[in-house]
């Protein structure tokens, strides 16, 4: 009997296109739901982006439960061995694609049948191919970015032309006894990426909650306790926040600390700010500053200008370095502390500008908005659309420690904060050589060197 390297060695491809090896594909369903009355409907569980998102970890758990006609499951009920094409969703940064494989653990432990939403391809392959190799063969066409020929896009919406993709993908087809020493291959890799990924998922999180707890024990004085040398502390209330502070700090309304608060519509009427500024995508005299740039951390590429005359015009909302900023809308209450970009800078719509009196430093102000991040949203209003006010804004409760001790705070949580940067900066280098090696092992199945 030949052993599994002799197999491989003395095997020989061929190949074919993806739509050679399909038995029949066919749309997805979306349904009714749950509550639809009628005998000719039946529930099932719906599987969705959500799901492809969160596959390896959590595959279909969170599955949406609808109705559909009993003849469309018929059509439409998945199988093991069936794949699942992602052919409408995405986004600028997410291309579509993405395939999914339906194993005999997921179908069997279900008492409820699947099906695939209408932004799916349901695809059964010929009993003539292993359906996990042709999937690990379509994971290596959309990771090297093969796929991006066959899609359409919109502003946020991108689409697969199914029929091109089925037509113009090509896969490299061994004996069966060869695709399946392949799949068992890139399978034990997977494994072995999913719990290297999972661990780096773990670092992450820790790391978001050591930042948090630097965050916490310095707006209650534990971080500086050593240096302030009194355990002496109290218990204070207001507004919306009880909390334990030093003996010598105190708590305040955040407003009666606030010299500057201000926004773009501060500078006039929507009509008189339509005559003076316009929006430019080219370089202009200064930067329009917007939420997107602190949340992509991107203060180069993706930016507006405009000109200096409505940079004058703006007068009442220019930004400089160290100026708090806070969103009105859209996750209002979330704070941002003004980078130096040299140049100058402009506020944009939906953003509050603060600036504190003397005896409250910048930085520490914008810490303490972040530590307190939850308690300054539930200052927000509305149902649909939450803002926050400027009368919101200046009732924050504000836990105030003497100017020195806020000195002493904004050094220690620079250090600590450097070296969570650090840190981070080594777990995303990790996570960059792990896709990589994703990249670079189904390179080698697809390419034929691991049949060699």
């Amino acid at each position: 009997m030949q052993n599994s390297q002799t197999a491989i060695t003395n095997n020989e491809e061929e190949i074919k296109k993806l739509s050679e090896l399909i038995e029949f594909a066919i749309g997805g369903d979306w349904g009714k739901d749950i509550s639809f009355a009628t005998d000719e409907y039946v529930p099932v569980k719906v599987i969705r982006g959500t799901e492809f998102a969160n596959w390896n970890t959590n595959k279909a758990n969170s599955a949406a439960i609808r109705k559909i006609k009993i003849s469309s499951l018929e059509k439409r009920r998945l199988r093991a061995g069936d794949l699942i094409v992602e052919i409408s969703g995405g986004g600028p940064s997410q291309p579509v694609g993405r395939v999914i494989h339906i194993d005999m653990d997921l179908v069997s432990k279900s008492e409820m049948p699947y099906v695939c939403s209408n932004f799916f391809r349901l695809v059964r392959l010929k009993d003539t191919v292993i359906p996990k190799y042709v999937k690990f063969a379509l994971d290596y066409q959309y990771q090297s970015g093969e796929v991006n020929k066959y899609q359409t896009s919109s502003t946020n919406l991108r689409n697969l032309n199914f029929p091109d993709y089925l037509n113009g993908v090509e896969i490299p087809i061994y004996s069966k006894e060869v695709q399946q020493l392949l799949s068992d291959k890139l399978q034990l890799h997977t494994d072995t990426v999913l719990i290297a990924k999972e661990k780096i998922s773990k670092a992450k999180l820790l790391i978001q909650k050591f930042r948090q707890s630097v965050l916490s024990a310095a707006v209650t004085g534990k971080l500086t306790e050593g240096w302030r040398g009194d355990g002496q502390y109290k218990t204070v209330s207001l507004e919306r926040l009880t909390t334990v502070i030093p003996e010598n700090w105190e708590i305040i309304s955040f407003g009666e600390k606030i010299k500057v608060l201000t926004d773009y519509h501060a500078n006039g009427s929507y009509k008189t700010l339509k005559e003076h500024v316009e929006l430019k995508e080219k370089q202009d005299y200064a930067i329009m500053i917007r939420t997107t740039n602190f949340e992509k951390n991107d203060f180069e590429k993706n930016l507006k200008y405009i000109s200096k005359s409505a940079y004058e015009f703006l007068d009442k909302s220019k930004v400089f370095p160290e100026d708090i900023l806070m969103n009105k809308i859209a996750n209002p209450g979330v704070t941002y502390f003004m980078p130096n970009l040299g140049r100058p800078v402009s506020l944009a719509m939906n953003l509050f500008l603060i600036r504190t009196v003397s005896d409250v430093k910048q930085q520490y102000a914008y810490y303490y908005l972040r530590a307190k991040e939850s308690m300054v949203k539930s200052f927000s209003r509305g149902s649909t659309t939450k803002t926050i006010d400027k009368h919101s804004v200046r009732s924050i409760p504000f836990v105030l420690p003497p100017i020195d001790e806020q000195t002493e705070i904004i050094s220690r949580i620079r250090s600590l904060m450097k070296i969570a940067d650090q840190t981070e900066q080594q777990i995303e280098n990790a996570e960059k050589r792990t896709n990589k090696l994703t990249q670079a092992i189904l390179g080698k199945a697809f390419r034929g060197e691991l049949v060699n």
